[in-house]
């Protein structure tokens, strides 16, 4: 972060890889997992709140202080989590719609459906004059991979995630949390 700048970036990061959708099979909620963990990432936190097969992502950076992202139900087994997303909170999406410049009262401070909130922001491209296939684009890169399940290990108070945010789709990168 540069002269008290909110970065563009790594949010968007963020979110791709906190917006994960996937259904689990057999699979049962890791009780190991319970808790917060937190992993910092170009001056921001990022915080996973886990308590019994359900979860929460939080953000965290000095212009805006703690701000939720997403919640929904998890399940772990094998050295996987698959998360199933069911709300997104639309404060957020204010902060980065606010740094690109696009100013809307359409997205309240208030937890969205999956379904709620791809409409709200269906609205306000449409709004701008995007065509539905551009906002089809759009969604995908403000929202991210909608259906990915996390390898994940766990040591102690270390917990290891893989994160789908690379550039290159064969490299794994690896963002290791610490329960606080």
């Amino acid at each position: 972060m540069e002269s008290g700048k909110f970065s563009f970036k790594t949010p968007i990061l963020l979110l791709i890889f906190g917006f994960i959708i996937a259904a689990g099979i057999n699979a049962q909620a890791n009780s190991s997992l319970n808790g917060r963990w937190t992993a910092v990432e170009d001056g921001f936190e990022v915080i996973y709140d886990f308590r019994n097969g359900n979860y929460e992502i939080l953000l965290s950076e000095e212009s805006f202080g703690m701000i939720p992202l997403f919640r929904g139900t998890y399940t772990a087994s094998r050295n996987e989590i698959v998360f199933n997303t069911n709300s997104i909170f639309g404060g957020f999406f204010n902060i980065i719609f606010e740094e690109i410049g696009i100013s809307t009262s359409v997205v309240e401070e208030k937890w969205y459906s999956i379904d709620e909130f791809y409409k709200t922001i269906s609205f306000i491209f449409e709004g701008m004059g995007f065509s539905e296939s551009d906002i089809e684009e759009l969604k995908s890169e403000l929202i991210g991979a909608v259906s990915t399940t996390e390898r994940y290990s766990l040591n102690g108070n270390i917990l290891s995630m893989t994160s789908p945010f690379s550039t290159n789709e064969n490299e794994n990168i690896e963002i290791v949390f610490t329960r606080r």
